[in-house]
């Protein structure tokens, strides 16, 4: 239609070449070959698309640099999303002609609670609904300035439930802000939801979407950032978008908006901006660019502070490994502060530890910053990184045999807020087996009792671990919780596999109990199985034995008696078979036998109280059986002054006794 069009193009990398090429009505701008490769935006999706479930999040593998700052899953400096306030357009209802309504429901001219009260009266005494309406979006509008964002809701949330003539954008808009304030974020997502069907501009909803995404990364940060910077020229907004690609790493499709929002934000804000923008240059190694952006935000207090950290930290890039030790007492002196210099400070020197090889300095710095500004770092790398240094350091210690230094490692730098990044548990149960082969069977319980709440959060079912759980619990003497875990075993698939040794665990829970008819059921179906048949058929004799029932428990107990090492679990071939057999065979009337598994459960017993019992045993099986060994077993009994002792001379008085007895009676 007539008329020149002069446009200038601004490139804003060194390096960048272009053609300008003409088709026909079109003019095209295409980068000449060899020139540095120009990322690919994607296409801005609605607000709608957004709000659809299905839509998957897309992280760009992070930047790589020796070092770099803390940061929120990328974002360094964020906006506190519950401090966001969204852009909601004025409106201001028509007030009814009754008094009176009308000079109770005119806004006051600053928010107050006795303000309050007077739309509170129209609410609970007018008779009119739209009065009634006016009431309720006064309170909550009153509430929402006043910082009382639960009052808010309520009273937004009763109006929303009515139907009038109040502006729905506005309404659900307001709802929205006072559930972002809350951190209620699915509230808020749901009301972002409304706030669209009610016909609110896509921008308006991006940015309500866009807080909610910076707070939980849902919607997709990436996906809400373009959509976002496609339909927004609001500062806050742009700050916003730049952040959340920050949140996926994109720090270089980042660094136009946050650019841009620095050069219209004030105070705070533009100061967030500008750390962020010298973020973005300093992850794509454009260090003299991140020095620029960071000259303008200032010294003064925390912001103030971490960027004195940001220049340190460029500094030690810029001089390599060799001289960063020389840094960490510095550092050492600003991590002590409990805000978010602090945490920066102290994630430097995990950084340091860990490219330095001190492993343990590295879990230590990122343990105390889980420990002391959680509230900073829980959604960072922090977590992640602290978990992958601990799962290596235990897999090496675990390979040596160290494992007292296996089990200090994990009790110095284990924290249960590591448990959604364990993606495997072997370095865990590791630590279980060290715990119970040092006989710290109540640690390795703690230990086995984490791993099952994790598989429990990962919805997984771990036979093995929930046999090794059970044995712990019937190792300390916890037989109910035994029980309860072989109970939930038996509803899982592939339960038949572990059936014989959870009989085993059940017959000794139910031992425990002194439920002995259901123990030697289980028992009995564990002999079933010839891998479980020897220790079913000691523990069951060693049962009949302790009720006296000798006659059943001899053919158990000497079976028992001649097995080899490594038939049965040393917990019952440590001499407590032998000194029931030898118990069962002096009942029986057979003391040359008893005398022979005597002797052997004293020379196989560790405990110096079975010890001793066994070498009663022999003493007495000795003199029934009138063997010449008597004398060797008495001496070692007299040889203590102990209970046995005492029992033993009781003995040998009470022959005497009955020897002259019956010489008299003769």
């Amino acid at each position: 239609g007539g008329g020149v069009w002069l446009v200038s193009i601004y490139l804003d990398r060194d390096g960048l070449e272009v053609d300008l090429r003409n088709e026909g009505e079109d003019w095209q701008l295409e980068f000449r070959p060899g020139a540095p490769e120009v990322m690919d935006l994607g296409r801005a999706v609605s607000a709608k698309e957004l709000l659809d479930p299905s839509l998957e999040r897309n992280v760009a593998p992070p930047p790589a640099s020796p070092l770099h700052p803390l940061s929120q899953e990328a974002v360094t400096i964020a906006i506190d999303p519950r401090e966001f306030e969204l852009y909601i357009p004025e409106w201001e209802p028509m007030l009814p002609a009754r008094r009176p309504d009308n000079s109770l429901l005119a806004k006051a001219e600053a928010p107050s609670l006795y303000a309050v009260d007077g739309y509170r009266q129209v609410y609970t005494e007018s008779p009119l609904e739209r009065s009634q309406q006016i009431g309720l979006y006064r309170m909550g509008t009153t509430y929402l300035e006043l910082g009382l964002h639960r009052e808010a809701l309520y009273y937004l949330d009763e109006l929303a439930k009515r139907e009038g003539s109040w502006d729905p954008e506005v309404i659900h808009l307001l709802r929205s802000q006072a559930a972002i304030s809350m951190g209620n974020w699915e509230a808020a997502r749901e009301r972002c939801a409304l706030a669209l069907e009610a016909g609110a501009r896509e921008e308006r909803v991006l940015e309500c979407l866009g807080v909610v995404s910076l707070a939980t990364a849902e919607p997709s940060p990436t996906a809400t950032a373009r959509a976002l910077a496609a339909n927004t020229g609001r500062p806050e907004a742009l700050l916003l978008a730049g952040q959340l690609l920050q949140l996926d790493n994109r720090h270089r499709e980042a660094e136009p908006l946050l650019r841009l929002a620095s050069s219209k934000l004030e105070g705070t804000l533009k100061r967030e901006a500008l750390l962020n923008l010298g973020d973005a240059l300093f992850a794509h190694g454009d260090i003299p660019g991140a020095r620029e952006a960071w000259r303008y935000v200032g010294t003064d207090g925390e912001l103030g502070d971490i960027l004195y950290l940001r220049q340190h930290m460029t500094h030690l890039v810029e001089q390599g490994p060799r001289e960063w030790a020389g840094a960490v007492p510095k550092l050492y002196i600003e991590a002590k502060k409990r805000d978010r210099a602090g945490a920066e400070a102290g994630y430097l020197l995990a950084q340091i530890a860990e490219a330095l090889g001190d492993t343990a300095g590295a879990a230590e710095h990122l343990a105390s910053l889980l420990d002391r500004q959680s509230w900073i770092v829980e959604f960072s790398d922090v977590p992640e990184r602290l978990w992958r240094i601990i799962s290596r350091r235990l897999s090496l210690l675990q390979r040596q045999g160290r494992s007292l230094e296996q089990v200090a490692f994990y009790r110095d730098y284990y924290r249960t807020k590591l448990r959604g990044f364990v993606d495997d548990t072997t370095q865990l149960e590791g630590v279980a087996a060290a715990y119970e082969e040092l006989g710290l069977y109540g640690y390795a319980l703690n230990v086995q009792r984490e791993v099952f709440t994790i598989h429990s959060q990962q919805e997984v079912e771990n036979i093995p671990s929930l046999l090794h759980l059970v044995r712990l619990y019937v190792r300390t003497g916890r037989p109910q919780e035994a029980l309860e875990t072989t109970a939930y075993m038996r509803r899982i698939r592939g339960f038949s596999e572990a059936r014989a040794p959870v009989a085993i665990y059940e017959g000794r829970s139910y031992e425990a109990l002194e439920d002995f008819e259901k123990a030697k059921a289980s028992y009995e179906v564990a002999m079933a199985n010839p891998a479980f048949r020897m220790e079913a058929v000691g523990r069951l004799a060693l049962m009949h034995a302790g009720e006296d029932r000798c006659a059943e428990a001899l053919p158990g107990l000497q079976e028992l008696a001649a097995a080899l090492p490594g038939q049965a679990p040393d917990d019952i071939l440590d001499g407590r078979v032998h000194i029931a057999l030898a118990r069962c065979l002096l009942a029986e009337g057979r003391p040359e036998e008893a005398l022979a598994a005597a002797a052997d459960g004293a020379g196989r017993s560790d405990d110096e109280l079975h010890k001793r019992y066994a070498t009663y045993l022999a003493a007495i099986a000795a003199r029934e059986a009138g063997s010449p060994v008597e004398p060797m077993y008495q001496d070692a009994l007299e040889s203590y002054d102990d209970l046995w002792a005492s029992l033993g001379q009781e003995a040998v008085d009470d022959a005497q006794f009955e020897k002259e007895l019956r010489a008299r009676l003769e």
